[in-house]
């Protein structure tokens, strides 16, 4: 009577069926994702808005050290920090990077919401303004209010451009890596 392991170490059924994987099976080719101009342009946009952010950190920074100014020194640092990050996400989006697609994809999202939050606010100034018996400045406010949303409206459409883009499927598959263990090995690792 045959002997069962459980662990089937010594099973002849089990050592003599082979695996081979997709990319060593005849006429397999690999599928390129194409390279998405788009996605290169974001990627540029912020490595080159947030890179001119960080030389402006940086310049503010030195002047607020020659000055020795403790809270322009702690804004300059901290602007530094934010738009260096920013300028490498956008460096990494460019060279198809996930987490860079991911964090520029929340960046945009907070920008709505920050743009929308802002608009309310500066609306509800305008309004305060316009009944509190100063009717001049509420004139002006208003129209500065009509510029505002145009300026707004055109942040937001770009936000939601990008957001849209990054979040397509093909450019969700130009930035997800593909090797053979995404195809192969989770699916037998157990066997």
């Amino acid at each position: 009577m045959e002997q069962h392991d459980p662990y089937n170490h010594y099973n002849e059924h089990h050592y003599n069926q082979t695996h081979t994987p997709n990319w060593q099976q005849p006429g397999y080719a690999p599928t390129t994702v194409e390279r998405s101009t788009a996605v290169s342009l974001i990627g540029f946009f912020y490595l080159g808005t947030c890179g001119l952010g960080v030389l402006q950190g940086a310049l503010g920074l030195l002047l607020s050290l020659i000055d020795m100014n403790g809270f322009g020194i702690f804004g300059s640092f901290f602007g530094l920090a934010i738009n260096g990050f920013i300028a490498y996400a956008g460096l990494a989006l460019y060279r198809r990077e996930n987490w860079a697609r991911q964090t520029i994809i929340a960046l945009n999202y907070l920008n709505i919401v920050v743009s929308i939050i802002c608009t309310l606010a500066f609306f509800g100034f305008v309004l305060s303004t316009g009944f509190a018996g100063e009717a001049a400045l509420g004139g002006i406010m208003l129209f500065f209010l009509v510029v505002f949303l145009v300026a707004i409206g055109i942040s937001i459409a770009i936000a939601w451009f990008i957001i849209n883009k990054l979040e397509s499927e093909a450019v969700v598959r130009e930035c997800t890596p593909t090797s053979i263990f995404n195809e192969d090995h989770y699916h037998h690792t157990f066997e």
